[in-house]
């Protein structure tokens, strides 16, 4: 269960503009959530407050030095959201293919537990 959900209303015009000319230079098609997938890495790398956990046996807060993001993906099972690793040290066109795949595994069974595990941060669309 989430501990918060933000909603927020955004003009994208220009990051659509974006999407649709690195979509025309081939390779894996680019979306927003792929270009989401950069912006929370990016914000996670910056504000670590939002890419921490609290132990509560240890009674201490735990910044994470990953910044690994799951993405909501639906499938004949229900709701899967596996976990798109290490998206700092990818550019969109990489993050772009690592979402397809995952989401492709997610919805054809072959999802595996490890998959599913070491999220900082959640996006569903």
């Amino acid at each position: 269960v989430p501990m918060v959900t933000q909603f927020d209303k955004a003009d994208i015009t220009d990051l659509e503009a974006l999407r649709k000319k690195m979509n025309a230079q081939g390779g894996p098609k680019v979306t927003v959530t792929a270009i989401l997938l950069k912006v929370l890495g990016s914000a996670l790398k910056k504000f670590p407050q939002f890419n921490a956990s609290i132990d509560m046996a240890g009674e201490e807060v735990v910044y994470k030095d990953y910044f690994n993001v799951g993405v909501a993906v639906d499938t004949v099972r229900g709701l899967l959201v596996p976990v798109v690793k290490n998206v700092t040290a990818k550019n969109i066109s990489e993050l772009a293919g690592d979402l397809n795949e995952i989401a492709e595994k997610a919805r054809d069974k072959k999802i595996r537990p490890e998959d599913l595990a070491g999220s900082c941060i959640t996006v569903t669309n």
